[in-house]
């Protein structure tokens, strides 16, 4: 027996021991989870709010001595029904020897809404009974109290009168409260107006209470119609503070409607003040009606309640501004997420079309086989060999067809006599039909072409995603420098922020007004010295809790354009096209020369500009841009292929970068000397894989770019125009020098070609 007893203990200790363990270590999670922290405080708040407000209108009595409040609540409200079931009992315990019943009320309607919840979507937090339900279930409480009235009272005039007021006052009120919660045709007219009447309960309810002597009635009112007039028009609050001034007294209600209609006005001029004049205005009118009372009865309660407005309204704008920050977050998450998979589906997509192209492009077995038997049909039939007699014969000759794409005379099948005269002629007729077989599928494919079009449209959208992601990052080195300005001019500040590589905004947070001396332009050129960079004229942003000083960066360069076309002698078109266009701050130059002359050389020409411009928009790299425009140019049917000469030059910095895919050099003057940019590589369009060269470098103002096509300089060294050009004797200009440029071109060297120049000087923008 002691032994089990023993036996027993140790169990339990041991059992004891574990669930402790466990509990143990969900109390641990639950202390470094902060979202779950979070999370359960605002329950309980919610929970606590719920119980004080249903006590605080289960407690009030009304007319003839009704308490209908804190029914109409609990039939009204969808949520949180146990926690306002908590607060009725605890109202219910004030209602004297009336206690019972109203428990049992409050119980029986409790209890009944729970069993509508179960039967319809065993659901204890949500319930979704129709208006006309819960109107029902209030009158039914309403008349049972009304009869307990009656009957305690000996059916009196006094309890008659409470019992209609009951049945009245509860149905009405449960009406307009589940404007709360279940949705209308009125829609916002009926939430707004069980706002009022929610409101009104409360006001009243907290008329019965007494601190010091004095009503806390007024005071709630004051912030609730603050607190309308901040989200509601003039006419709404005007109406607002005069339901809730009656709940106070009919006095107050001219006070509370001028309140409220004051404030909405002027807030849209300034929201700081427009609490503080609603105030003075309503106070005016007590004065007016009350005379020197209203300093002892009416001020007070107005000022505590506009302080009690203070705290909490910066408290909601700190939190819709959280929750409005937190929103568009997600949203741009949301959206990345569905860029990337699109783009990932893009991708698959891609991968698979062009696997379906490449067994679309090569003839089956099966279709060997026929081509075979159908020339061996047409050649062997008069033969008196019988040397593809035998079904296998023929097989071994498809079969040697369909591995190695031909047949070889070298190696005949061993069913061929050596002798045989006919087998040249059917290796040459098979070989003809399954190359003419080939050219028919590689002409019927289309997929391989949207394959190409999905991968490049993939391609751009990856590189736009890394380009967004790098433009709002920190820049860690240009917020050095801007420190440094900052402590050079002897500005204090609290937080730092520079963002972008390119594009940067430049933002100092907490600076102190004293601290900025000097006009505007001077800030500029001392912060554009340490920065390195040029920088738009300071913003100065005033908000409630922190002054800052804003910089853009803004362009510090442009570029004149000059350029000539010139068609072949003959011809109706210009096979080449000479092009520019300016997206995100970058100047594009692009001179296309289509392969040969004439119309079809142009079309490709310009289709090429065109695309370029068209999807440089999309901010994918340029790599990225001109493997989509060959892909698209290997599509087409018949060969199309261009030279692509494009410059684009920055206009922060002055950087520019050359693509030259196929094109001629270009020259670089500065000054006396002179650059040449050359390229060995394929014009787009004329295989799979573009090889194009990037060259990256930077240019300073006055700098002249000087792109040809192959009819102006096919060979840069032995051009005409090199010495005329290198020695000043023509003019400065970018068109004139073109023209003039054009005319040596022409002079020296008389082939027929199409002819097109292009001459780009860098310039420093002026203010």
């Amino acid at each position: 027996m002691i032994m089990d007893q023993k036996n027993k203990s140790d169990h339990f200790a041991k059992r004891f021991s574990g669930q402790w363990e466990r509990y143990k270590k969900t109390f641990e999670k639950f202390m470094e989870n902060e979202q779950l922290q979070k999370k359960y405080a605002v329950t309980a708040l919610s929970a606590l709010l719920a119980v004080g407000t249903a006590f605080l209108l289960a407690h009030t009595p009304m007319l003839f001595g009704c308490v209908p409040m804190g029914l109409s609540l609990l039939c009204a409200a969808q949520n949180d029904l146990i926690f306002l079931w908590m607060g009725c009992f605890l109202g219910a315990l004030d209602q004297g020897e009336a206690f019972p019943v109203f428990l049992a009320v409050y119980t029986c309607v409790f209890v009944f809404r729970f069993t509508l919840s179960l039967k319809a979507e065993k659901s204890l937090t949500k319930l979704r009974e129709s208006l006309g339900t819960r109107v029902l279930i209030a009158l039914v409480g309403a008349l049972i109290l009304g009869l307990y009235g009656c009957i305690a009272e000996q059916f009196t005039l006094h309890a008659l009168f409470a019992l209609l007021f009951y049945l009245l006052s509860s149905g009405a009120l449960t009406f307009l409260l589940s404007g709360l919660f279940v949705s209308s045709d009125l829609g916002k007219f009926f939430y707004k107006t069980a706002l009022i009447t929610l409101g009104f309960c409360v006001v009243f309810a907290a008329g019965t209470f007494r601190l010091f002597g004095f009503s806390a009635d007024l005071m709630v009112a004051t912030l609730f119609v603050l607190l309308f007039s901040k989200k509601e028009n003039p006419v709404f609050s005007a109406i607002a503070g005069m339901a809730l001034g009656l709940a106070c007294g009919r006095d107050y209600a001219p006070v509370l409607a001028l309140c409220g209609l004051v404030s909405a006005t002027l807030g849209k001029i300034s929201k700081k003040t427009a609490p503080w004049l609603g105030i003075l205005s309503g106070f005016g009118w007590a004065f007016y009606a009350m005379g020197s009372t209203a300093f002892l009865y009416t001020l007070p309660d107005l000022v505590s309640g506009l302080l009690l407005y203070t705290p909490l309204n910066a408290y909601l704008e700190k939190k819709e501004e959280a929750q409005n920050t937190l929103f568009s977050t997600n949203i741009e998450e949301h959206a990345r997420t569905d860029e990337n998979l699109f783009r990932q589906s893009l991708e698959t997509l891609s991968e698979k079309l062009t696997a379906l192209s490449q067994n679309l492009r090569m003839p089956t077995s099966e279709q060997a086989y026929r081509i075979c038997q159908s020339n061996v049909e047409d050649h062997c039939r008069s033969c008196g060999g019988n040397c593809f007699s035998k079904k296998e014969a023929l097989s071994s000759l498809s079969e040697t067809l369909f591995e190695t794409g031909k047949l070889s005379l070298e190696k005949p099948p061993k069913t061929i006599s050596s002798g045989c005269t006919r087998y040249k002629l059917l290796c040459d007729s098979v070989n003809n039909d399954y190359a003419a077989h080939l050219k028919s599928l590689l002409d019927e494919d289309r997929a391989d072409s949207y394959a190409l079009c999905y991968r490049g449209i993939a391609s751009l959208l990856r590189d736009r995603e890394a380009l967004s992601k790098k433009e709002e990052e920190q820049n860690e080195e240009i917020k050095e420098r801007f420190a440094k300005a900052l402590n050079v001019m002897h500005i204090g500040y609290e937080e730092l922020s520079v963002v972008g590589q390119r594009t940067l905004h430049l933002k100092a947070k907490g600076v102190r007004l004293s601290d900025i001396r000097g006009s505007a332009k001077g800030l500029r050129s001392a912060f554009e010295k340490e920065c390195g960079m040029r920088l738009s004229l300071p913003e100065l942003i005033c908000t409630q809790e922190e002054q800052s000083l804003l910089f853009r960066r803004v362009i510090a360069f442009d570029g004149e354009l000059g350029a000539l076309s010139q068609k072949k002698q003959g011809e109706e078109y210009c096979g080449d096209t000479v092009y520019s266009f300016r997206r995100d701050n970058y100047l594009y130059f692009l001179l296309c020369d289509g392969m040969g002359s004439g119309r079809d050389a142009a079309l490709v020409s310009r289709i090429a500009c065109h695309f370029i411009e068209q999807l440089s928009s999309c901010n994918g790299s340029l790599e990225t841009v001109l493997q989509t425009v060959n892909d698209f140019l290997l599509g087409q049917k018949s060969e199309c292929s261009t030279t692509v000469d494009l410059l684009r030059l920055d206009l922060y910095d002055g950087s520019c970068t050359f693509i030259k895919s196929g094109a001629c050099p270009s020259l670089i003057l500065r000054g006396q000397n002179t650059f040449k940019i050359s390229s060995l590589s394929m014009p787009i369009g004329a295989t799979r894989e573009i090889n194009c060269e990037k060259i990256s470098l930077k240019l300073k103002p006055g700098d002249y770019v000087i792109m040809a096509s192959d009819g102006v300089a096919s060979d840069l060294e032995s051009a005409p125009w090199l010495s005329a050009l290198l020695t000043g004797k023509l003019r400065e200009k970018p068109q004139e020098l073109a023209e003039d440029l054009l005319s040596y071109a022409q002079k020296e060297d008389l082939r027929p070609d199409d002819r097109s120049i292009m001459v780009i000087r860098v310039m420093e923008r002026t203010e």
